[in-house]
């Protein structure tokens, strides 16, 4: 019987070599912290951390009927284009166009949700499929009052509160790359998701520090983030 090969993120030997103390969660190796987990919590309340997330689950629903799917087995209700939903505290649904949708979700908890949502699709009357795009995508995490200035930095988009609220994707050129951009504040901090293509994850992640220069932002591990979320995310 052969074990399950450890996967590692797009970002791993960068953060390995900026002495990271790595971790398992859910069959990755992940950065729990670079040094001082407490500290790098303030940083993200204070400022803005910089993470790697690319460890968490992502998989794509695409078909006409894809809405109605997604109602019956996430129980969640009708959303417009851009629009997100919080399926529990952790795993987030995002409506892309009128037939794609992304589910954003702790990882671990991606197989069982793909193995539900790919039942569901098979015995569907149109065709819909469930793709996992966990290991094509990295996912760097922006989390902290300034995070929005930072991403104004490198993006066209406007990130104003009334035009990009919390629970919301958007589809942009970040740092010249192509990225799908997702809100997802944790409690009334903001929280910032760049899912791009792993291969350019290493140039995306040093040009956000760069951007970063004078707005206090630092590298966090996923202690930190994760503390966060169980201390601040409301469903």
């Amino acid at each position: 019987m052969f074990k399950e090969a450890t996967k590692l993120t797009p970002l791993y030997h960068l953060a390995r070599g900026k002495g990271a103390r790595m971790v398992m969660v859910g069959g990755w190796q992940v950065a729990a912290d670079f040094g001082d987990a407490a500290a790098e919590a303030t940083v993200c309340r204070t400022a803005v951390g910089l993470a790697d997330f690319s460890h968490w689950g992502r998989l794509v629903v695409e078909g006409k009927e894809a809405m109605g799917l997604l109602q019956a087995e996430l129980g969640v209700n009708e959303m417009g284009i851009g629009a997100a939903t919080a399926v529990n505290p952790t795993t987030h649904l995002y409506r892309l166009r009128p037939d794609r949708f992304l589910v954003n979700t702790v990882a671990g908890e991606e197989q069982a949700l793909l193995a539900t949502l790919n039942r569901a699709a098979d015995q569907a009357d149109s065709l819909i499929t469930v793709g996992d795009s966990s290991h094509g995508l990295a996912q760097l995490m922006l989390v902290g009052p300034h995070a929005a200035q930072l991403l104004r930095r490198l993006c066209g988009l406007d990130f104003h509160d009334t035009v990009f609220p919390t629970l919301t994707a958007k589809q942009s050129s970040v740092a010249k790359t192509t990225q799908t951009i997702l809100r997802h504040d944790f409690g009334s901090l903001p929280a910032y998701s760049l899912l791009g293509a792993a291969s350019l994850a290493v140039y995306l992640w040093g040009v956000v520090l760069e951007a970063g220069t004078g707005l206090g932002v630092g590298v966090v591990g996923e202690t930190a983030v994760s503390q966060l979320i169980a201390q601040l995310m409301v469903q």
